[in-house]
């Protein structure tokens, strides 16, 4: 019988070689607001398109936005419906379809941002991708974060609008010679009701009057948020007698602001107010009559004197000779 013994054989050698792709770790996010413009109170929701078109998951994804312009308004949280993203795919006609989610943020307006005209803020999204390999020590090591930015202006017409309505406050009239007619030398308060019409808060409230000097007329505040209405009084002022000459003192006022970021004053509409001047004119007659129209010798005849007043003034120690 014959001694078999077993005995190895060697192939050849095989290998296969699987390509390793470099991990290539992004993020992009954009930001779009819910409108364009705005007025006070107006609620903006801001969606963030978060995306990852990197090859590789990102972790602890945050979303945080600054304010550059405006911003004192109402801000609400940020919400977002993961903290995670995963990487890209490659789909079979080739289309690449990046990890996604939205974020929202809602934000209503004040009258701060409305006098700015603006409101721009800037999102900033980061994520973390994970370890990899370092080539030199073959250690897994972190992987610095990934961030990306995207801003958005939205904006408010400025409306700038004063009206103003000039009056005489006659309550504070004085008849300071005493005669009972409105003429020179007396003394009168005018008042000037200023209202902001617009839509932006007006500042350095002044009037501008030619009867009186700088100074003259105050205003209890000198900024009017809009729709708000001040009225400002003037010291007393005495009518002139040219003014009594021409009858009536006259003349025409107009309030100035300044609108928010400007250095230029506003006018409102000119305003003016009219007040009726007398000259003194005193005149009066005065009418006979007897009780009889013929008489005998030693009759008494009773005579009645009726005196009017036919000027504009009031007569004093009456006298009939």
């Amino acid at each position: 019988e014959a001694n078999h013994q077993p005995y190895e054989v060697d192939s050849n050698y095989s290998s296969a070689t699987v390509p390793m792709q470099a991990p290539t770790p992004a993020i992009t996010v954009t930001k779009t607001p819910s409108q364009s413009t705005y007025i006070v109170g107006s609620p903006i929701t801001y969606t963030f398109h978060v995306t990852n078109p990197g090859n590789v998951a990102l972790s602890n994804v945050t979303v945080s936005d600054a304010f550059t312009v405006g911003g004192t308004g109402t801000v609400g949280e940020i919400s977002c419906p993961s903290t995670t993203l995963a990487a890209a795919t490659t789909q079979a006609d080739g289309t690449v379809v990046p990890g996604a989610m939205d974020c929202t943020m809602t934000y209503t307006t004040n009258q701060a941002d409305v006098d700015l005209s603006k409101v721009d803020n800037t999102v900033t999204v980061v994520g973390t991708p994970p370890q990899h390999v370092d080539p030199a020590t073959g250690t897994l090591v972190d992987t610095a974060p990934v961030t990306a930015t995207d801003d958005a202006e939205i904006t408010s017409t400025s409306t700038v609008q004063m009206t103003l309505n000039k009056a005489v406050d006659m309550s504070k009239y004085v008849d300071v010679n005493n005669n009972g007619l409105t003429d020179a030398d007396d003394t009168i308060v005018y008042t000037f009701q200023v209202r902001n019409a617009g839509n932006v808060t007006m500042s350095n409230l002044t009037i501008a009057d030619p009867m009186f000097p700088a100074g003259s007329i105050t205003c209890p505040t000198t900024t009017l948020a809009p729709g708000e209405t001040t009225v400002c009084s003037s010291a007393p002022y005495a009518f002139t007698s040219d003014q009594q000459t021409a009858g009536v003192a006259s003349n025409t006022a107009v309030a100035l602001a300044t609108p928010p970021n400007s250095t230029i004053q506003i006018r409102s509409n000119e305003s003016s107010a009219n007040v009726p001047l007398e000259t003194p004119a005193p005149s009066v007659t005065i009418t006979k009559k007897a009780d009889a129209t013929t008489f005998v010798v030693g009759q008494k005849v009773l005579y009645t004197f009726t005196v009017t007043n036919t000027g504009n003034q009031t007569l004093t120690d009456l006298a009939i000779t």
